[in-house]
């Protein structure tokens, strides 16, 4: 169990990292956006492989948690390190704790220029 939603964001950027789609897919919640684009682990393989073509580690920052019974919000930093360079998106997680494990809902992302 992750104590903390945060350790959900953490777990699915290391997950990214050694190309464990199966771990990335399981960070989301079964009612998320993410999962109404890519309803099951297979259809998301293929975004999977080629998203890890172009861009390859994450390293991730967290900059801020809130915490309200069995919802979440954490705000952090994404490094991704691709062939151009380092991109560095703003980006803020919804996430609720089903059956004593913090899923995914929401995510909004921004890409920042000039840090």
């Amino acid at each position: 169990m992750r104590k903390f939603p945060s350790e959900t964001i953490l777990k699915r950027a290391d997950a990214y990292n050694l190309c464990d789609v199966a771990t990335v897919y399981s960070c989301y919640a079964d009612n998320s956006e993410f999962t109404s684009i890519f309803p099951d682990l297979d259809t998301y393989k293929e975004q999977f492989e080629k998203l890890t073509k172009v861009y390859g580690s994450i390293k991730t920052e967290i900059i801020d948690e809130t915490v309200k019974n069995n919802l979440a919000i954490v705000t952090y930093k994404d490094n991704v390190f691709s062939e151009e360079g380092i991109i560095t998106f703003y980006c803020k997680c919804y996430l609720k704790r089903i059956d004593n494990e913090w899923k995914i809902l929401k995510e909004d992302k921004e890409i920042l220029i000039n840090e």
